[in-house]
């Protein structure tokens, strides 16, 4: 766990990429403002979270100043469901303007059709991503990629892995890529 009395009061300058394992939102006040004073000039990040988090997720690395890339990795042992939305009030007033151009979301779901966790997972960056309405993604946000996992559940099964990948093309739509 992160917290002031770990860190100190000195931040990280020369610190470009910060794995944040277990991001829960409560952990600390405001984790946004902690890791924009503790590790100021941060590039990429990778945050392993809980599927309802994952907004808020998406909004903490697009607080950060100079965050171009997330990876966000989700654990789920049950199915992938839509619980938490951050409201919109709260998304426009953290997230900044510039920044994040690649999002690498990996999905471990244990339960399941996988095909319909990707399904769920590709509905989710549509809907909340990409689209001007919530915009997660932010303007700048130039490809996503995504794979959902679903581990093997008996001896001699490979773990099973669907993979999705989209571009945003010059006239700024997306196109996905085989």
């Amino acid at each position: 766990m992160l917290s002031e009395h770990v860190f100190g009061t000195e931040p990280f300058p020369r610190l470009v990429h910060l794995t944040v394992v277990g991001f829960e939102y409560a952990d600390i006040a405001d984790p946004s403002s902690f890791i924009s004073d503790h590790f100021p000039r941060i590039t990429s990040l990778d945050l392993s979270t809980l599927w309802r988090l994952r907004d808020r997720a998406m909004v903490m690395a697009r607080s950060q100043h100079n965050v171009q890339a997330l990876k966000l990795v989700i654990y789920t042992q049950d199915w992938i469901m839509d619980e938490e939305v951050v409201p919109k009030d709260q998304l426009h007033h953290a997230m900044l303007p510039a920044g994040l151009q690649t999002l690498k979301l990996e999905v471990f779901q244990s339960h399941y059709e996988l095909e319909r966790g990707a399904t769920r997972c590709s509905r989710w960056i549509f809907d909340h991503v990409i689209p001007s309405m919530t915009h997660l993604g932010g303007f700048a946000l130039k490809s996503i990629s995504l794979s959902v996992s679903q581990p093997k559940s008996r001896s001699g099964e490979r773990e099973r892995v669907l993979s999705r990948q989209w571009d945003k093309a010059l006239n700024g739509d997306w196109q996905r890529l085989e």
